[in-house]
């Protein structure tokens, strides 16, 4: 008869990243943040992932960590725009705590220039992570593959020459395939029916016209029209989708109230 093992008590780990510009993070302070089945911290540039996990290996952990940490700043892109610019992040290191569940973790922050501007979590420039936040756990938790359209908008959000169209463009397709396939190309009939718009208000980041060409710069105002498209693109999906999950909702509410009543339908 075989022995079996005893399983490892799970370990705490908080992964640390700065986020770049870092100017551009001057007034963030939060905590509490939930992605997926991470919880994150942020203090100005410095943001922390935490991860329950059993001890071993901790690339992987630091691959899911990163990966969490980028989603979050992807819906980001979308809920700052056009106020405030898209960020990146780079990882700096972990801890590891053994032997240690799923605890309160204080996260500390020393710099300089707190003497002088001190950190408010009521900030503004926080308001769009947690509006991320609440699509993680709302919109993107039921259509997880919407996530593709956020990531394709803030790699858009970066680009200063033609490739902005290129990534506009993938931010439409993005939503259109979440209504299924045609031809081998997302059903653009059901999407623009579902979303009550035309094919001929894409046209700007459509297939045809979003081509990616160095030797044609882009002026500000087609690259902010093609931004705004490609915004309007997710948000008219987030509210259709909202709208279909409050209808189900409501119908099956109704349903259960109709069988638990004597006597009527």
């Amino acid at each position: 008869m075989g022995v079996q093992g005893v399983p490892s008590p799970p370990s705490l780990f908080v992964f640390r990243f700065r986020l770049l510009p870092s100017h551009a993070c001057s007034n963030l302070n939060f905590h509490n943040l939930v992605v997926q089945d991470a919880g994150v911290v942020c203090t100005r540039d410095v943001l922390g992932v935490r991860i329950n996990a059993v001890p071993g290996d901790v690339r992987p952990l630091l691959l899911a960590a990163k990966a969490r940490a980028a989603l979050l700043l992807d819906v980001h892109a979308y809920c700052a725009y056009p106020s405030r610019p898209q960020l990146d992040l780079v990882s700096e290191g972990w801890l590891e705590v053994r032997d240690a569940a799923d605890k309160e973790t204080v996260f500390g922050y020393s710099d300089p220039s707190l003497e002088s501007i001190g950190l408010a979590s009521d900030h503004a420039d926080n308001a769009p992570f947690f509006e991320a936040a609440k699509l993680l756990g709302c919109t993107l938790s039921r259509v997880p593959d919407l996530a593709h359209a956020f990531g394709d908008f803030r790699a858009a959000r970066s680009q200063a020459g033609s490739y902005v169209a290129f990534f506009a463009n993938r931010v439409l397709e993005d939503v259109g395939y979440l209504f299924g396939r045609r031809d081998n190309h997302p059903d653009w009939d059901k999407m623009n029916a579902a979303l009550g718009t035309t094919t001929a208000e894409w046209t700007r980041i459509s297939k045809g016209t979003a081509r990616h060409n160095p030797l044609a710069p882009i002026s500000d105002v087609n690259r902010a029209a093609m931004l705004e498209l490609a915004r309007g693109a997710i948000e008219k999906y987030v509210a259709w989708e909202d709208g279909q999950t409050f209808a189900s909702l409501t119908k099956a509410a109704t349903t259960y109230i109709a069988s638990a009543t004597p006597g009527r339908l």
